[in-house]
């Protein structure tokens, strides 16, 4: 093999080897790097990356951990910046800290409920799951804290009409 082949970009109309990639001069001879022998069929598109089959199947466990990782930092994240939004709110105004705790006081809840769950039964808790955990019952609450409000309203203005009668 000369230096030539090796740092020659692929030109349109060469084929490339399905099964490592290598650039191939034509369809007769085997594949110069692995010995296959392609036919028209195997033949792929010659910009395409040569990935092993069973690629997605051996990198799902690193993936799966880095993906683990990043959504616990988002946890511990969102932890962080709640207790720093409770010392702000302390700082300035120590009646907001009873309403913003009973409004985030219930998601956390509901989140440690579930990781101590899955802890106990399993040994690990999956922190998809504890995202999904918060963010859904983050979404609840709101959702019945807002129904709460309307109700309120509503109860106001019947008061406040039957009243004026």
């Amino acid at each position: 093999m000369s230096e030539q082949d090796v740092s020659e970009p692929p030109k349109i109309d060469q084929q490339r080897c399905n099964k490592c990639g290598a650039a191939l001069s034509s369809l007769e001879k085997p594949c110069w790097l692995c010995l296959a022998t392609p036919n028209a069929r195997e033949l792929s598109d010659p910009y395409a990356v040569a990935i092993p089959a069973n690629y997605w199947n051996e990198t799902a466990s690193a993936r799966y951990t880095v993906i683990d990782g990043l959504v616990t930092l988002l946890l511990l994240g969102s932890v962080v910046l709640t207790i720093l939004v409770a010392i702000g709110l302390s700082v300035n105004d120590s009646g907001l800290i009873l309403p913003f705790l009973i409004l985030v006081a219930p998601s956390f809840i509901a989140t440690g409920v579930t990781g101590f769950s899955q802890w106990s039964h399993t040994g690990r808790a999956e922190p998809g799951k504890l995202l999904l955990t918060l963010f859904v019952s983050g979404i609840a609450t709101i959702g019945v804290l807002g129904l709460l409000a309307v109700a309120g309203i509503v109860l106001l203005f019947i008061v406040c009409i039957s009243q004026s009668w």
